[in-house]
């Protein structure tokens, strides 16, 4: 993935996160999210079959949270994160780069 798609994925999750309104999740995230960055640093390539669901996972968020259901999008956004989890020891385990979060 290159640095601008980069950029703007974690951008869309920091935006996911805040959108919450919880200050401690947020930096939570924040400091899990460094944790990731890190890990996915010398990635050099992500596999279509675990982008597709992270991408899903990011549009149930959006739409929950566009439907204004607060929870929803809090439970969403919680199972995303723990659903990233499992892609990236994954693909550690694997042997493989680091996967889409």
């Amino acid at each position: 993935m290159e640095k601008d798609a980069q950029a703007v994925d974690w951008g869309l999750h920091d935006l996911m996160v805040d959108s919450i309104g919880n200050e401690i999740l947020s930096e939570i995230y924040r400091v899990n999210s460094l944790h990731v960055r890190l890990i996915r640093y010398d990635a050099d390539s992500m596999r279509p079959m675990q982008v597709v669901p992270a991408m899903r996972e990011h549009l149930e968020f959006l739409r929950t949270l566009q439907a204004g259901d607060r929870a929803g999008a809090l439970a969403r956004m919680m199972s995303h994160i723990e659903q990233s989890k499992h892609r990236v020891l994954s693909g550690m385990l694997q042997g493989g780069a680091p996967l889409a979060a």
